[in-house]
């Protein structure tokens, strides 16, 4: 959660890194379910048992601890779908301008 705070992202074209934006774009976008992930496993490991049988309350938890892994799922399913569109755009050439300000 902490270092999403600090990940800047792209805004029509351009990388957004004032923290400002960064944070205030976290919090309207993932901040919530990366939240949800971690309350859910941190219940989980802490109100886990070996008991053969759950009551409703660790049955309840089981649950959510798969849905927070459903969740962890997309989010990396949507890195991955970022990580290769950005590929796209280095392929045509979108960020040549890089070369030609670091050469």
């Amino acid at each position: 959660i902490f270092l999403s705070f600090v990940t800047g992202f792209y805004y029509e074209g351009e990388l957004e890194m004032r923290p400002a934006k960064v944070a205030r774009r976290y919090i309207m976008t993932w901040f919530l379910p990366d939240l949800c992930i971690v309350l859910i496993d941190g219940f989980s490991l802490l109100f886990s048992s070996d008991k053969e049988d759950y009551d409703s309350s660790e049955t309840f938890l089981l649950r959510l601890s798969k849905f927070s892994r459903a969740l962890r799922l997309t989010r990396l399913l949507r890195l991955i779908r970022a990580s290769e569109a950005l590929t796209k755009l280095a392929e045509q050439g979108a960020f040549s301008w890089v070369e030609t300000a670091l050469g």
